[in-house]
C-alpha cells in the first residue's frame, strides 16, 4: 500500500505562506518607509497678503482678502507617496537631490525679497507716493559646486565691492570681475546672509570661471525707502509671483481706496519697480488652489510666449491662456483676468463690482 505524506505538503505550504507574507510586509514597509529623491509640486493654501503686510505699523483691518498664491514642494518622497501623488490632480513628481532642493528654496525667498522691494516701488509710483530705492550689491542666489567661490560664498550673502568699488547693478559687478586677466587677484567684499557681518573674499580669476559666471547665480539686492513706511515680511512664502498681489494690498493701504469690495481676490505675476507685471510658473496648480479656497478674481499675466519665455521654457503658454483652460476644465464661475501691468490690475477692480 502506497504512503500518502499529507503533513509534510501541509507544512511546505504553511511555509510559503509565511515567507509570502513576510515578503509582502517587506514590500508595504519599504513603500511606507523608504525615501525616494523624488518631490511633488502641488496646489499650496492661499494666504492673506494683509496677514504679512504693515503699513506705518498697522495692518490692514478692512474685509476682503487679497490671496498670495502658494505652489507646495514636499519631499522627498516614500514609494507610497510617490505613487499617491501620481494619481493627484495638478500635481507634478521631479527628481532633486535634497541639497539641490535646499539651494533652490533660498534661491526662491531671495527671489521673494526682490520682488516685495519691486511690488512696494510700483504702489508708490502708482499712488504718486514718495520712494526711493538703495541699491544694495549682487545678491548671490547659488553658487556651483566647480565655482572659484564654492565654500567662500554662499547663497544669500551680499556683494558689496569688487577690489573696494561698488556698482549699480548685478550686471556690472560680472563685467568688473570678468575684467581681471587669468591669474589675477580680485578681492570681494560683502555681507553675510545669517548675519549682517561683513565678508572678504581673495581669489585668482579663472577664464573658465569667468565664462561662465563663475559658477554663480545672481539677482540685484535693492531696498526700498517709502514713505509712509512699509514692512513686508513673507516669512517661508518664497518666489517673485507675489510680486503683484503684494503690489495690490500695498497700493490699497497706502491710497484708502476699495479694491477688493469685502471679497477674496487671488493673483499671480512677477513685478518691477515699474508696474510691469511678469510671466509666472505652476499657474494651472495656483488656479486650483484659488477656486478651492472660493477666490472670485483670479488676476493673472498676460504674457505672450516670446523668444526668451521660449528659450527659457520650450513648452511655455500664455500664463492667461492657460489659467482660462485651468478654470474651464474646473467648472468654476471665478473671474479670471488678464493684465500686464498693475494700473491695469487697479483699473479693473476699481471700476468691476466683485460678487
Amino acid at each position: 500500500m502506497k504512503r500518502i505524506n499529507r503533513p509534510r505538503h501541509r507544512w511546505s505550504k504553511l511555509v510559503a505562506l509565511l515567507i509570502g507574507v513576510i515578503l509582502l510586509g517587506v514590500l508595504i514597509f519599504g513603500l511606507f518607509t523608504y525615501r525616494t529623491n523624488y518631490y511633488a509640486e502641488e496646489p499650496g493654501i492661499p494666504v492673506p497678503a494683509k496677514a504679512y503686510v504693515t503699513v506705518s505699523g498697522e495692518r490692514d483691518r478692512q474685509p476682503g482678502t487679497f490671496l498670495l498664491m502658494t505652489v507646495h514642494t514636499r519631499g522627498p518622497l516614500t514609494l507610497a507617496q510617490a505613487l499617491q501623488a501620481k494619481m493627484q490632480p495638478y500635481t507634478e513628481l521631479f527628481q532633486q537631490k535634497k541639497a539641490e532642493w535646499r539651494a533652490e528654496q533660498m534661491g526662491n525667498w531671495i527671489d521673494a525679497q526682490m520682488a516685495t522691494a519691486s511690488a512696494e516701488q510700483a504702489a508708490f509710483k502708482l499712488a504718486k507716493k514718495p520712494v526711493s530705492a538703495q541699491y544694495m550689491g549682487l545678491w548671490v542666489r547659488s553658487v556651483a559646486k566647480n565655482s572659484p567661490f564654492h565654500g567662500l560664498l554662499q547663497a544669500g550673502d551680499t556683494i558689496t565691492q569688487v577690489d573696494g568699488k561698488h556698482y549699480a547693478t548685478a550686471k556690472a559687478y560680472l563685467q568688473a570681475m570678468r575684467a581681471h586677466q587669468d591669474g589675477a587677484g580680485m578681492t570681494l567684499s560683502g555681507v553675510q546672509v545669517a548675519e549682517p557681518n561683513p565678508i572678504t573674499v581673495n581669489i585668482k580669476v579663472s577664464r573658465s570661471g569667468a565664462a561662465h559666471d563663475f559658477g554663480l547665480g545672481y539677482g540685484d539686492h535693492v531696498t526700498a525707502a517709502t514713505s509712509p513706511n512699509v514692512a513686508i515680511d513673507t516669512g517661508n512664502i518664497g518666489g517673485p509671483s507675489i510680486g503683484l498681489i503684494c503690489a495690490l494690498q500695498v497700493y490699497e493701504e497706502i491710497t484708502g481706496k476699495q479694491l477688493r469690495h469685502g471679497q477674496q481676490i487671488a493673483g499671480t505675476g512677477t513685478i518691477d519697480a515699474e508696474g510691469k507685471v511678469g510671466a509666472i510658473g505652476a499657474v494651472d496648480k495656483k488656479v486650483a488652489a484659488a477656486v478651492k479656497k472660493g477666490a472670485k478674481v483670479f488676476l493673472v499675466p498676460d504674457a505672450p510666449a516670446t523668444k526668451a519665455l521660449l528659450k527659457a521654457d520650450p513648452g511655455y503658454i500664455n500664463n492667461a491662456t492657460l489659467a482660462k483652460r485651468t478654470a474651464k476644465a474646473l467648472k468654476t464661475k471665478m473671474k479670471i483676468v488678464p493684465v500686464k501691468s498693475l494700473r491695469e490690475a487697479v483699473d479693473y477692480l476699481q471700476t468691476h463690482q466683485v460678487n
